[in-house]
């Protein structure tokens, strides 16, 4: 291959982008449309499902996204019996001393465990959901290896304006929206690279073999942890450096749409109906989405701290 062919092959290459949806696939009926035509299409991305199901209906979900590349899909149902049956097994292959260990993450309080032993909220749901994609990219190696981005998030998220463009966004960081963090890292979306995926996806793996226990307790409001407090402790251990694009998305569904914490509501703004569940995420995308249509570029809307960039 002579030099102009290789360069040519390589920047192919560099633009090679999945959308990994992950989670539930909730609201997709309202959203489908819009993830197809502002996240999926212009990042000319291929498409991994790897989701907890719901009901009989999902299959039928997916099958809207029929006309995109699909590369992979996963419907998982530990979810069902809130993940007795994996951490049962996972109990019977570790030792007393180490049941003792784990026992250490209960004592912690907040939603940062939701999802199990009647826990509220959805942090464990999270850690799951990531824990089953890096399962499957791993297993999927020759598949996984062909990406240089991949775009993780969900399908409840509807978007005002186009996803920034991937070659503005630099490979050595994960890139987060702003907004909704919690004293963390919101958790709602994330673009990662082939180098960075894997430590954004390992909450629950580092949980599993203990190395969790290093750095968790460092990061508690009294004795109480959320997920974006997680996220960001173990993205922190993991050495991992975070940037933001300007938040043009929010969550929405309808009175059908399951919850694991906050209900849906509406808002008029401007005229315009919306359907939300967090109503800052709603009017920071609104601004955001008025301030893009004067810069009409990311370029303005991208930012990585002087500390970050050295």
């Amino acid at each position: 291959m002579d030099d102009n062919k290789l360069a040519n092959h390589i920047t192919v290459a560099e633009q090679r982008s999945v959308v990994c949806l992950v989670g539930t696939l909730r609201a997709v009926d309202l959203t489908y449309k819009n993830l197809i035509e502002k996240v999926i299409q212009p990042l000319n991305a291929d498409l991994i499902f790897c989701v907890s199901r719901m009901n009989y209906e999902d299959e039928a979900m997916i099958n809207k996204f029929k006309n995109c590349n699909i590369v992979d899909v996963c419907i998982y149902e530990e979810a069902k019996d809130s993940y007795q049956d994996f951490l049962h097994s996972f109990f019977s292959q570790i030792t007393p001393e180490n049941r003792t260990e784990w026992g250490k993450y209960f004592e912690i309080e907040g939603n940062w465990l939701g999802g199990i032993e009647g826990r509220r909220g959805s942090g464990f749901h999270l850690n799951f959901n990531y824990y089953k994609l890096l399962e499957r990219l791993r297993s999927f190696q020759k598949i996984s290896s062909e990406y240089q981005k991949f775009v993780i998030t969900r399908t409840d998220l509807f978007w005002l304006v186009e996803h920034p463009p991937l070659n503005l966004l630099n490979s050595n960081f994960i890139w987060i929206p702003t907004g909704e963090n919690y004293n963390g890292y919101n958790d709602r979306h994330a673009v990662c690279s082939n180098q960075n995926v894997s430590d954004y996806l390992s909450l629950l793996e580092l949980m599993l073999n203990f190395k969790a226990l290093e750095y968790i307790y460092n990061n508690l409001d009294e004795n109480n942890l959320n997920h974006e407090r997680h996220l960001k402790s173990h993205l922190d251990y993991c050495g991992v450096k975070v940037a933001n694009f300007k938040n043009v998305a929010y969550l929405t569904g309808d009175k059908q749409t399951l919850t694991n914490w906050a209900p849906v509501k509406t808002k008029n703004v401007d005229g315009v109906e919306y359907a939300y569940k967090y109503e800052q995420e709603l009017l920071s995308s609104l601004e955001n989405m008025k301030e893009f249509a004067i810069h009409k570029t990311w370029d303005k809307m991208i930012f990585v701290t002087d500390k970050e960039s050295n």
